[in-house]
């Protein structure tokens, strides 16, 4: 077991400006690390309302006929296609818009087809 005896006054000087000079030390370490967070952060601009989803790609979970469901960034949308065809399950779409809480989309033509990632779809 480990013990300290302070036999003078000055020893507990010593010990007091070590504790608050490392106190400030990483005081100041934690505020530039909390400024930096919040510069990082507003330099990201959010995007909410009708253009959150616009030019996203998504894939048809249940049948546009002309109205169903799609999975955009990773949720489930209600969707209509925009020319009133029938998208099938499993079809890659492109979003168009929003439409209060659905997606109008279109399909994307087999020769331009791109999975997540950048992959094209041969």
């Amino acid at each position: 077991m480990l013990t300290v005896v302070f036999t003078s006054p000055s020893d507990w000087t010593i010990v007091l400006k070590d504790a608050a000079l490392w106190t400030i030390i990483l005081g100041a370490l934690f505020l530039l690390a909390v400024v930096y967070a919040l510069i990082n952060i507003s330099r990201f601009k959010p995007v909410h309302g009708n253009d959150e989803f616009e030019s996203s790609r998504a894939v048809v979970t249940e049948d546009l006929d002309p109205e169903g469901r799609v999975m955009v960034q990773g949720e489930i949308w209600r969707a209509y296609s925009r020319s009133g065809e029938v998208i099938p399950r499993g079809q890659r779409v492109k979003v168009l818009g929003r439409e209060g809480m659905n997606l109008i989309v279109e399909p994307i033509p087999n020769g331009n087809r791109k999975m997540m990632g950048g992959k094209t779809d041969d």
